[in-house]
């Protein structure tokens, strides 16, 4: 069934989910709603996809591992190394009702969405950030890190 308010059928929008579950639900979820979407399991795809495919915009799992090869970095930032490489792309940050975001991630995401989540709620969270203006966005996280406070 097609979300109504559905403004940017074929955007383009990149997953940074390592959660195959997760990963597979949220694609289908945007694949019906005529979403082009692009998935990465670790942050250094989603950095690779994302400077060869300009997403609109990124969705990404809070504990989304950052792999070289087989060795796990330690104290890499996915979120910060997705908005170093385009710091004016929305990224949609999904956590765990149980998974405390730190500050600096709050500041960073411009939406943290609690997993699970409904896929209306998804499909609206994803409309707001295609169509918002960086103005509004801004307006809208200062609300946000009002209530994290």
């Amino acid at each position: 069934m097609k979300h109504n308010n559905q403004q940017h059928t074929g955007s383009r929008v990149l997953l940074g989910i390592a959660d195959i579950e997760l990963q597979k639900t949220i694609r289908e979820t945007l694949e019906i709603q005529d979403y082009e979407v692009l998935v990465a399991d670790n942050a250094r795809d989603a950095v690779r996809t994302l400077r060869t495919h300009a997403p609109k915009v990124v969705i990404l799992e809070v504990a989304l591992p950052f792999h070289q090869g087989n060795f796990e970095y330690d104290g890499i930032d996915p979120l910060e190394v997705i908005t170093d490489v385009d710091p004016f792309l929305p990224v949609m940050l999904l956590a765990p009702e149980n998974v405390t975001i730190d500050h600096a991630s709050a500041l960073m995401a411009d939406m943290i969405v609690r997993i699970p989540v409904p896929k209306d709620e998804l499909l609206e969270n994803l409309e707001t950030l295609l169509s918002e203006t960086l103005r509004q966005r801004s307006l809208r996280k200062s609300a946000q890190l009002a209530i994290l406070q």
